[in-house]
């Protein structure tokens, strides 16, 4: 049916835009979530896929034993959750997430499909840089952003003042610092990063436009102020020449090596680790010079996100402990954060700002050795197609690499349960597997 699939195509993309397009808390992805929802319901009906085909069929296997697993641990969690309310916002924001991973498993039925997918992803990427570019080179800010001068339209806070106000450098740091369709610059960064791969092994687009979107990945992670960013992808860079160097790929691996170099000529100021007197290029040598031992970065570092970031990951550990290793259920870190600590103030650090830590100290040790046995899992099913030469190589390489810059990249965002481009790729990852794999 065309006009099914040109609803899911749309839903993708409202997922893919999260917050970029919505009014205070509700986005056009929930609007659409309801109209993908009674397609759903009307394929149950009129065409027979009964839901039995759905708990039983291997391709929602994998996704029904995360969801189900999830769901009941942190209903179990209200039990000891302090803060009941949290966790039952938690449960919510989980569900609708992970509707765009079920979703993206119920429609796309094939490689054909599947192809189709990744290019409504690509195109959504695409409108995103070119506003990042926009917000970097000239004043415009995409209307619903943290450095909007008119969020406050759309029914969102405004701290941008604040903002301004925070430090004397804070002006001309912030007047270049892109947030895309992300709110925030760190989360465009992530969602931005995830195409690296798949763009960097791609045999379709032209070397020339390739290396453009490449350089203005780097270009938008720089203006970001994301650190973490940057780091992960020189790992990404070591991955892939690692890979090309397996795949016997010559030329790709001396064009690998160039721009490796040119990443790290950038962190660390062509190798002198010398300040530039650019504020955002002498983070990244901060952080170059701290890597080597030459300096501790939250001494170096010009501004507090280090030492908050170390105080976050110490009340982390603290109330995993004093819930004894169960967890303080879905929020509860947030609440630990508010109560524990009285932190009040709405632009203070209250979430744990490291995805892993974030399950840890909220879900408890073994519902995080479960999820994190699931990303293995799925970056291990996937590591096993990377050298069959059936599957496109933006394909085969981009998904597993993309896992990895996940893994390393999800503590930049202040929390990655609101991260929708997270659920995406959870079930792209599930459906290139069962897609693949058979």
């Amino acid at each position: 049916m065309k006009l099914k699939k040109i609803v899911f195509d749309l839903f993708i993309l409202s997922a893919y835009v999260g917050i970029g397009i919505s009014y205070s808390s509700f986005y056009l992805f929930h609007l659409l979530l309801i109209v993908q929802f009674l397609f759903f319901i009307y394929t149950l009906y009129y065409e027979r896929f009964s839901i039995d085909k759905i708990l039983n069929e291997k391709r929602f296997k994998l996704f029904n034993l995360l969801y189900l697993v999830t769901m009941i641990w942190f209903s179990l969690s209200f039990i000891w959750a302090e803060n009941k309310f949290y966790n039952l916002q938690y449960l919510i924001i989980i569900s609708l997430g992970y509707s765009i991973s079920f979703f993206i498993i119920w429609n796309v039925n094939n490689q054909k499909d599947f192809h189709h997918l990744l290019k409504v992803l690509f195109f959504g990427f695409c409108i995103e840089i070119f506003v990042s570019i926009l917000e970097i080179i000239t004043p415009f800010r995409w209307p619903i952003a943290r450095f909007s001068p008119i969020s406050e339209w759309f029914g969102k806070p405004n701290d941008l003042e604040f903002v301004l106000q925070s430090s004397p450098d804070a002006p001309s740091y912030i007047e270049t610092s892109p947030t895309g369709f992300s709110w925030n610059p760190n989360d465009l960064s992530l969602k931005i990063s995830l195409f690296f791969p798949f763009i960097l092994f791609s045999d379709k687009l032209n070397n020339f436009i390739k290396y453009i979107l490449l350089l203005t990945i780097i270009l938008i992670v720089v203006y970001s102020g994301s650190r973490l960013i940057y780091l992960d992808l020189i790992i990404i860079f070591l991955l892939s020449i690692g890979v090309a160097f397996l795949s016997k790929k010559r030329n790709m691996i001396y064009q690998f090596v160039i721009i490796f170099l040119f990443l790290m000529s950038i962190m660390t100021n062509f190798f002198t680790f010398q300040k530039t007197g650019i504020k955002k290029i002498d983070e990244l040598v901060a952080l170059s010079r701290s890597l080597i031992g030459m300096q501790s970065f939250l001494t170096e570092s010009s501004d507090h996100s280090g030492t908050t970031r170390k105080e976050l990951i110490l009340d982390g550990i603290k109330l995993l402990k004093d819930t004894h290793y169960i967890g303080a259920g879905g929020g509860n870190f947030k609440h630990y954060r508010e109560v524990k600590r009285k932190i009040k103030d709405p632009y203070y650090m209250i979430n744990m700002h490291n995805h892993w830590l974030e399950i840890l100290s909220e879900g408890g040790i073994f519902y995080w050795l479960f999820y994190v046995s699931f990303f293995i899992y799925i970056l291990y099913k996937s590591l096993q197609l990377i050298f069959h030469s059936s599957i496109p190589s933006e394909i085969r390489y981009g998904i597993p690499l993309s896992l990895i810059m996940f893994i390393f990249g999800s503590a930049a965002p202040s929390s990655c349960i609101y991260f929708l481009p997270m659920y995406i790729l959870i079930g792209v990852s599930l459906n290139y597997i069962f897609l693949y794999e058979s």
